[in-house]
């Protein structure tokens, strides 16, 4: 919930913001809103990673901002939003396709696939070797 004292202050900060100000200038009055995105997508671990994301979604906004399309803090907004959302779901793929595993499991899995698979493996690999290697 915000109050409407913060939204007086979002208004003020929405009306200083403008694509013809320097990006660093930008960049930082839309610090606030950055902070309110990573809150409501509850980023908590990795914040300054998702901080960066959000710093290269703003530039991308100023860098492409057309203000006859609307206005540029709803622009910045949408970016920022969308670009943290992105990655999200692509960090959430990867965790859903990478199970990491301990030694022990890894080992017991590498164990019963070489224990079933051994003598052909073996026959593959002395194939490729020559006759002095084989005797070795």
């Amino acid at each position: 919930m915000h109050s409407r004292q913060d939204n007086k202050m979002t208004t003020q900060h929405n009306n200083q913001l403008s694509p013809e100000q320097p990006f660093n200038e930008v960049l930082q009055l839309v610090q606030p809103m950055i902070t309110s995105i990573l809150l409501r997508c509850h980023i908590y671990k990795d914040y300054e990673y998702y901080r960066h994301i959000a710093s290269i979604a703003v530039w991308e906004a100023w860098r492409k901002a057309d203000q006859s399309k609307g206005t540029f803090s709803a622009y910045v907004y949408t970016n920022v939003k969308g670009e943290i959302l992105k990655e999200l779901s692509k960090e959430k793929g990867f965790e859903n396709t990478h199970t990491p595993m301990d030694n022990d499991t890894i080992n017991y899995i590498r164990d019963y696939e070489m224990g079933e698979r051994s003598p052909v493996l073996l026959e593959c690999i002395m194939s490729h070797l020559k006759f002095e290697e084989r005797k070795i």
